[in-house]
């Protein structure tokens, strides 16, 4: 038989035995191609575990940036609510016995100020609601089961704000509750302040950018329930307590993290970042389709198997699997400087100052925003250089130590003033945080500054307007007060003037008492004097107004005082034409004397130069508020008197006293002639301004309101005085007994027979039964139980063709101003003497 017909000898070969030449030649090519597959197909799994991983991390890393920068919003939102509830709380505390009308008025002026606030309400401690800005027919309301009245009420430690469980209002709009507790003085527990915050209110904080297709934005508090959600709404309300991702957050108590496919929301897996919102019981969640995100790398993976399966066919098939898993990767690079741009894009579009910083102050980065605060044309015109050399060296070491804060892991604010590169100041704030990398490690500090240049030139406005006008009323005060005195002080003065008067008549001119009766009689006309600069100061002081030439005013009494200043040249520069002045002469005589005596005794026993200029010029409101009187000015043209001495000057300390009364800096002196110039000007409805400086001198410029009057020229007279033999009846009405006895002798002298009243009451009665024989009534202004206005309205009932002269301390102005529309026969100011009474009487006839 043949060996090759035996099938049990073939059976038997070993393999290679039953392989070809060929086929034993191409073993360890096999055996090379399966090595290189196996290679190919371990390094093709790994790549595809790197690229899912730098796929993932990267999705996440700008999920994180996402959620952190939603959660600044939303903490800067919160923070203005809550910010906004403390500062009602504050207006509660300051003002206890507050109306219910007013609170309404307070938080609807708060409301104003965040407009984006639906509404805010006040309850009581027993939830009762009292005060609603929305719905006044919620007033009264029992609110006493709502979350945002329970939470604090049944929570005494809970001093931080609470944000509600999502509701529907009446007219369906889905909002929820950020409240309040507010609190006694002794941390008693009395009511709720809260604000409905509907869910649009965080619309701007969730808001997406172009560039963030696929990307959800929810805001959820901290049981899990919906706030808001965008761009999607239908889920708001909705509750993730029973989900996995949720359970995992709140279990872990990190403010950051992260999940996948463990969120279903609208039924779809999505990946997300769970952000925590400090210091609130709120978190943000930012996600995106698990899908979408892992597409590309999916069909990345796809074309590697493929061309893997494909790599035990062809080696060329290989070199385009290669090929095409470097364009997959130059993709993905690609994908990632896109998006590196776009953040890049966000941060120099952003119109506040983004800066990094190195430990030592060198500037590493800074956006377009930051380079125009300090003034630079480009970043290469400042990075590496320190950027503390520009602040001012009264904050400079604030600011590093700021720096040197944050490098040790902590954040901090700080503000303080620069001066740009340019020249130009301003005054920044700025927010200090770590910038740490993926080891945690710090590399450099990340800040965010804005210019709050003009909020503080409106605290500084704020602040001056407020020294001005507690300047402002001191002067008032004084006024009032010296008023009073001076008016008091002219009762008191008329009586012992009179009765000195009286007695000098009676005694022989050579009693040896005449010369102590003279004596108190100069006394008291000092003593006049001094009353009549005290209304002066008071602003009361003014006469007779005209229209005056000030020009004349000045040469007249420039010409009476030469030759009484030793030592001191006076020169003139009177600017002409000039517009006439609505003015009392006198008054604005004493005002030239005042400063020109001042001037004098400025420059003392030196030679100097006095010079007094006049002009006329228009001024705005923001320049005359700057002034010493400065009580609503209105923008006019004033005429202006300059008085400028080459004298001693004054400091700070002396010139914010000088027109305080009785303040002088000599040992002789009553100390009121500047007050008295201060009271005339301001009694004339015009300011003063005062410039002095240490060795060179002082001016002071008055500025007073010009007329469009013809001027005319005023000069002091004499009122007419004569002598009368009528046998008359006078009512004499004073509340003060000495000036009722005084002017009972004085009118006997003059051949008066005399009825006295003690007050406007009495007067009215004896009037009414005396009123055939009475030819005139003497009526003092001042008194008690009826004043001498309401006196002279009754008299005039009675008799409308009744003759009053009107007494009083004060001046014959203001009692004109006061009787404006009443014809009073004359004024008679205390005091008096028999002269002036006289005088008075004369009018009449």
């Amino acid at each position: 038989m043949n060996e090759s017909s035996n099938p049990t000898t073939t059976s038997n070969k070993p393999l290679h035995a039953t392989l070809t030449s060929s086929e034993r030649r191409n073993v360890p090519l096999w055996v090379g191609v399966l090595v290189i597959i196996l290679v190919v197909g371990t390094w093709t799994a790994w790549n595809a575990y790197v690229s899912y991983s730098n796929v993932m991390q990267q999705e996440y890393r700008l999920l994180e940036v996402r959620a952190r920068e939603r959660e600044a919003r939303i903490s800067g939102a919160l923070r203005s609510v809550n910010l906004m509830m403390g500062s009602i709380i504050v207006d509660l505390h300051d003002h206890p016995g507050m109306s219910v009308e007013d609170q309404t008025d307070l938080l609807k002026g708060y409301l104003r100020q965040l407009p984006e606030i639906r509404s805010l309400l006040i309850t009581d401690a027993n939830g009762r609601i009292r005060v609603h800005t929305k719905d006044e027919k919620a007033v009264g309301f029992d609110a006493a089961d709502r979350e945002y009245f329970t939470v604090h009420k049944n929570a005494p430690e809970k001093d931080d704000y609470h944000i509600s469980i999502p509701f529907k209002t009446r007219s369906g709009i889905i909002a929820t509750t950020q409240s309040r507790a507010i609190r006694d003085s002794n941390g008693r527990f009395i009511g709720v302040v809260a604000a409905t915050l509907e869910s649009s209110f965080f619309d701007d904080a969730l808001k997406l950018n172009v560039f963030e297709p696929g990307v959800q934005s929810l805001l959820i508090n901290l049981n899990g329930d919906i706030l808001n959600i965008v761009p999607s709404s239908s889920l708001i309300g909705k509750n993730l307590k029973g989900g996995i991702a949720y359970t995992e957050h709140i279990q872990s108590g990190q403010p950051t993290t992260r999940h996948r496919n463990k969120v279903k929301l609208e039924q779809v897996v999505k990946m997300s970042i769970f952000h925590n919102v400090p210091k609130s019981p709120l978190a943000v969640i930012v996600s995106r389709d698990y899908d979408s995100v892992i597409a590309e790398w999916r069909q990345s993976i796809y074309a590697h198997i493929a061309g893997f399966l494909l790599l035990t066919a062809t080696t060329i098939f290989f070199f385009r699997l290669s090929g095409r898993r470097q364009s997959a990767l130059v993709q993905v690079q690609q994908q990632i400087a896109e998006r590196e741009a776009e953040l890049r894009t966000i941060i120099e579009t952003e119109p506040e100052c983004v800066k990094q910083l190195a430990e030592d102050g060198t500037l590493l980065n800074m956006n377009r925003a930051g380079l125009d605060m300090i003034e630079a044309d480009s970043l290469e015109q400042v990075r590496g250089q320190n950027v503390s050399q520009l602040i001012l060296p009264a904050y400079r070491d604030d600011f590093m130590a700021l720096t040197r804060k944050v490098f040790t892991g902590e954040s901090g604010s700080l503000a303080f003033e620069v001066q740009g590169l340019k020249g130009g100041h301003c005054w920044l704030e700025t927010h200090a945080v770590p910038l740490r990398n993926s080891q945690n490690q710090i590399v450099s500090l990340l800040s965010i500054t804005r210019d709050i240049t003009e909020h503080k030139k409106a605290e500084e406005n704020r602040l001056r307007l407020e020294k001005q006008l507690l300047h402002a009323q001191k002067m008032e005060s004084l006024g009032v007060l010296a008023g009073g005195i001076a008016h008091d002080f002219n009762n008191i003065l008329t009586s012992v003037l009179g009765n000195t008067e009286l007695a000098l008549m009676r005694l022989d001119s050579d009693s040896p008492v005449t010369e102590h009766l003279r004596r108190i009689e100069k006394s008291s006309l000092r003593a006049a004097e001094l009353a009549k600069q005290m209304l002066a100061y008071s602003g009361k002081g003014r006469f007779v107004v005209d229209s005056l030439d000030i020009n004349h005013l000045v040469e007249e009494t420039v010409k009476s005082l030469e030759g009484s200043l030793s030592g001191s040249a006076i020169r003139l520069n009177l600017t002409r034409p000039l517009k006439p002045v609505l003015a009392d002469a006198n008054q604005i005589r004493q005002v030239i004397v005042n400063l020109t005596i001042n001037a004098a005794e400025a420059i003392s026993d030196t030679q100097g130069v006095i010079t007094i200029t006049t002009a006329q010029a228009m001024y705005d409101s923001g320049f005359l508020q700057d002034l010493w009187i400065n009580t609503g000015l209105p923008a006019n043209t004033y005429v202006s008197i300059e008085v400028s001495d080459t004298g001693c000057g004054m400091d700070t300390e002396t010139l914010a006293k000088i027109f305080d009364p009785f303040f002088t800096t000599k040992f002789t002196g009553r100390g009121l002639g500047m007050a008295a110039v201060l009271g005339i000007v301001r009694g004339h409805k015009g300011t003063i301004n005062v410039k002095s400086e240490v060795g060179k001198g002082t001016t002071f410029t008055v500025l007073l309101p010009a007329s469009t009057e013809t001027a005319i020229i005023v000069e002091s007279v004499e009122a007419p005085v004569a002598a009368t033999n009528e046998t008359k009846t006078v009512l004499l009405v004073d509340d003060e007994e000495s000036v009722r006895d005084l002017g009972t002798q004085m009118l006997k002298m003059l051949g008066y027979e005399t009825i006295t009243a003690s007050n406007g009451l009495e007067a009215v009665e004896l009037y009414k039964r005396h009123s055939n024989t009475i030819d005139f009534v003497i009526l003092d202004l001042t008194m008690p139980i009826m004043g001498g206005e309401q006196a002279y309205s009754q008299l005039q009932a009675i008799n409308p063709a009744v003759k009053v002269i009107i007494s009083s301390g004060y001046s014959e102005h203001d009692v004109a101003n006061l009787f404006t529309g009443k014809e009073i026969a004359g004024v008679l100011q205390k005091p008096f003497s028999s002269t002036n009474l006289r005088a008075a009487i004369k009018l009449l006839t």
